[in-house]
């Protein structure tokens, strides 16, 4: 490993260490496990550094996206089923799955039940199909194995920085078109190309930025863009119970 590679592994692990959990967690993940359907996005307030940079740029508590695929006998493609037992690990069949794209492992599958002590949001795809979930989900796990693509990544919280820090043009590899085919992604683009795939579109955050490439652009969605959708709908009832509160 050369040394730049050694530099970037080093603030890579630098950028994922959690900071020590405080307050309390707002949502019930026992209520959500049993509320969410394959299909569903899951939001994730992290607390890394880079989750704390995320949400500081965004202005969103949000600062992760997943798609949940249920357990192996909810993907109804044979080959799609097969591949994702590839990518189980120790998980068992009835295991919850979630696909994510994760900074230094890129796109993996893993248990529902990693962010069981984060606060979590369900944001639900309206008004489409069974057919059209699996069609999602087999686009999602179709892109497992991809790396995360750590410049588009850094270059976009650039472009969300003041420009008094880094002129824009600095960031223009945001706006190019690639022809060839797409091996890197960052976790909501991911989700998001998946649902391009049946014609929902997700309006993205940089839009508000008066950048007309950004509208249909799957590359520029950030996990807060799926809350603010409206082809979602915010899923509020995980919420843990108060005391003395019967419903």
């Amino acid at each position: 490993m050369n040394i730049r590679k050694r530099i970037t592994h080093h603030f890579i692990n630098w950028l994922l260490v959690d900071k020590p959990f405080k307050g309390e967690i707002r949502s019930c993940f026992d209520r959500l496990q049993n509320e969410v359907h394959p299909g569903d996005v899951i939001l994730i307030e992290g607390r890394s550094r880079i989750s704390e940079i995320i949400k500081s740029v965004t202005r969103s508590p949000w600062s992760h996206a997943v798609l949940y695929l249920g357990r192996l006998h909810d993907i109804q493609d044979h080959l799609m089923r097969q591949k994702a037992m590839k990518y189980l690990g120790n998980a068992n069949e009835d295991t919850p799955l979630i696909v994510e794209g994760l900074l230094g492992r890129g796109f993996i599958i893993s248990p529902l039940h990693a962010y069981k002590h984060n606060h979590l949001r369900i944001c639900r795809p309206t008004g489409i199909t069974y057919t059209q979930v699996q069609h999602v989900i087999n686009h999602a796990i179709s892109s497992l194995g991809k790396a995360y693509n750590t410049k588009h990544f850094l270059s976009f919280l650039r472009f969300l920085l003041p420009y008094r820090l880094l002129p824009r043009r600095f960031s223009g590899i945001l706006f190019k078109k690639k022809t060839d085919a797409i091996t890197e992604e960052i976790c909501s683009s991911g989700i998001a190309r998946a649902f391009q795939s049946i014609q929902i579109s997700i309006q993205a955050t940089l839009a508000r930025y008066n950048c007309h490439e950004a509208s249909d652009n799957p590359s520029l969605f950030l996990p807060c863009d799926f809350d603010y959708s409206p082809c979602f709908e915010i899923v509020k009832y995980p919420m843990l119970q108060k005391n003395g509160d019967k419903n």
